[in-house]
């Protein structure tokens, strides 16, 4: 999250405003950049100026949103916690995913080589030394696979090939769903923080203009 804050208010009852005429007095455009001059003007002071600029702009930051600092922030907190909510079944649906990765293909592997293993079990005496002698790649690729489908399958339960491949693209659907989801929650908590950080801080700022001129009429009063 980025909220650029709002332009801070000068302190203007600061002891260097009140000995600094260059500072009280407010500086033209024709004595920017040059260093020895600086040119009285007949109006504000210049951190009146800015001081009213930088209220003026935290009150408009402040009406932005017709939401109070009470609903952004609590509306921030909705989003982020449903955001956080959605992230464990879908961490479930992510794990369920790798698992159908790697059984598909050791599925297929089997299916592709067992009907070797079938045919040379089906062989007696030289007729099935010689089918093992001339498949031995493919048996030797059927025992790998089987083997790969009991570390898979300690159960003994395959399921068939074409249900497991509807349900695999099902869940990558699922899953690019809930990840379009979250990230639009994501993103709607991030706006609503950003309002609310942004609101909370022009009233801070409107709280210290307050402040800064109410101070310096207590100074004017003492002074007079």
């Amino acid at each position: 999250m980025s909220h650029r804050p709002t332009a801070r208010i000068i302190r203007t009852t600061a002891e260097r405003f009140q000995q600094s005429q260059g500072l009280t007095n407010w500086v033209t455009p024709h004595s920017v950049g040059r260093c020895h001059e600086v040119t009285e003007g007949t109006g504000d002071r210049w951190e009146d100026r800015e001081n009213m600029k930088a209220a003026s702009k935290a009150l408009n930051e402040m009406t932005a949103s017709n939401s109070t600092l009470e609903e952004l922030e609590s509306a921030a907190h909705r989003a982020l916690a449903e955001f956080m909510v959605m992230s464990t079944p879908q961490m479930e649906l992510s794990d369920r995913i790798h698992k159908m990765e790697e059984q598909i293909p050791a599925i297929e592997k089997y299916h592709e080589f067992v009907a070797y293993h079938k045919k040379y079990t089906s062989l007696d005496g030289k007729a099935k030394t010689k089918y093992k002698s001339d498949f031995c790649y493919e048996l030797d690729e059927y025992r790998k696979a089987y083997k790969k489908l009991i570390e898979l399958f300690p159960d003994a339960h395959i399921p068939k090939l074409s249900k497991l491949k509807t349900e695999f693209e099902k869940a990558r659907t699922d899953y690019a769903q809930q990840s379009a989801e979250r990230k639009a929650l994501k993103k709607e908590a991030d706006r609503l923080s950003r309002l609310a950080q942004q609101k909370r801080d022009s009233q801070r700022t409107l709280a210290r203009y307050m402040q800064n001129e109410q101070a310096a009429k207590r100074k004017k009063s003492q002074l007079e």
